[in-house]
C-alpha cells in the first residue's frame, strides 16, 4: 500500500471493498475512516469501519481496530468527520 488518499478504495480481510472519507493523525499514528462500497459501487454508510496504518517490512498495511477503549477514543476524534458526512451528497 502506498500513501493513502481521500476516496482510496482498501480491501479489508473480510474481503469487501471500502474507501477512505476521512483521514486523521493521532499521536504519529494514522487513522483512516472508511465507508464500505456495495455491489452497485455506491457508498454503504450503514458499514463504517476505523482502520490504523501500519508498516511491516518496509511495507504499509491497514489494521482494523477491535479494542473498544481505542475504538471510542477514535470515534470521538473522527465525530465531527462522520456528522460532516451525513450532509453530504454520497457519491
Amino acid at each position: 500500500m502506498s500513501h493513502v488518499e481521500l476516496y482510496d478504495i482498501i480491501a479489508l480481510k473480510n474481503g469487501k471493498d471500502y474507501t477512505v472519507l476521512r483521514i486523521k493523525e493521532k499521536e504519529g499514528k494514522m487513522y483512516f475512516l472508511l465507508a464500505r462500497i456495495d455491489e452497485n459501487e455506491k457508498i454503504d454508510m450503514s458499514d463504517i469501519r476505523i482502520v490504523e496504518e501500519i508498516e511491516k517490512s518496509g511495507k504499509k498495511f491497514v489494521k482494523e481496530i477491535d479494542d473498544e477503549k481505542v475504538l471510542e477514543d477514535l470515534s470521538n476524534l473522527f465525530s465531527k468527520s462522520i456528522s460532516e458526512l451525513n450532509n453530504e451528497p454520497i457519491l
